[in-house]
């Protein structure tokens, strides 16, 4: 899943690190050589450079406490709080995404996933996910008139070169956005009703003229819960091990329930 958010403004390269096989290993100079990388990964002209920094944006203030955020209120929603950067990240132009710095990185990330499932025989869906000042842009007139889907567009289109399949969550989200929030109040992840909206999506997407091995991997799941396992569970090709839970797990969860 990649967020209009923060995906292509928030990707860095992997900083590339020294072969191991240099003669300071395992001596006191390894301990210098590491804190000068360091430095020169996480520098202000180092994240300079890479296009990392990014000027704060101002937020509410409620009581004279600064919120870091934007309070935004809707006579059918009630209040949320939307994150400036995101904000100001929906107004941005074509040319801004095109010319971006970490275009080349994201469709580097690309080419190295179809690398991998070339080599591993599995394939790739993209899930594209908008952010909530998009979603809820005509709902709180307070956030300003959106760009046109740049960011979106430009994942679609790696997307589509590498052979992947894509999902678009915004026109669904768009639907179920007018009567409730799908992203938290308070920050801008999605709520439980923004997980099972998009968790139905990818289900319908992946069992809706698909290989028969998606559907393999869907009752896979619903098998496993009967048995009270919770680990190595798939939908799409990847396990949440944190939790033990995918998110089609969950959508498959509230129906059943």
């Amino acid at each position: 899943m990649l967020f209009e958010g923060n995906d292509l403004e928030d990707t860095t390269e992997t900083p590339a690190r020294r072969d191991s096989s240099t003669v300071v290993d395992e001596t006191i100079l390894e301990s210098v050589v590491t804190l000068l990388e360091s430095v020169r990964d996480h520098s202000i002209i180092g994240r300079a450079l890479r296009g990392e920094l990014h000027v704060r944006r101002a937020g509410s203030r409620v009581a004279g406490v600064d919120l870091g955020a934007r309070l935004c209120t809707s006579d059918r929603l009630g209040d949320k709080l939307f994150h400036p950067p995101y904000i100001e990240r929906t107004t941005k132009t074509r040319g801004y995404v095109e010319s971006h710095p970490n275009r080349a990185v994201v469709q580097g990330a690309f080419a190295d996933m179809k690398q991998l499932a070339d080599r591993f025989d599995f394939r790739v869906t993209v899930v594209i996910a908008p952010s909530a000042p998009r979603v809820y842009q005509s709902h709180f007139a307070q956030l300003p008139a959106c760009e046109d889907l740049h960011v979106a567009r430009f994942l679609a289109a790696l997307a589509d070169g590498q052979g992947f399949a894509h999902v678009d969550l915004l026109p669904l989200m768009l639907q179920h956005s007018k009567e409730k929030l799908l992203f938290f109040r308070d920050d801008s992840h999605f709520n439980s009703l923004g997980h099972k909206v998009v968790a139905e999506a990818i289900i319908s997407r992946l069992t809706s003229g698909q290989a028969h091995t998606d559907q393999v991997c869907l009752q896979r799941i619903t098998l496993s819960r009967g048995r009270g396992e919770r680990h190595s569970h798939y939908a799409s090709g990847m396990p949440l091990a944190s939790s033990g839970h995918t998110m089609s797990e969950i959508a498959l969860t509230d129906k059943a329930d």
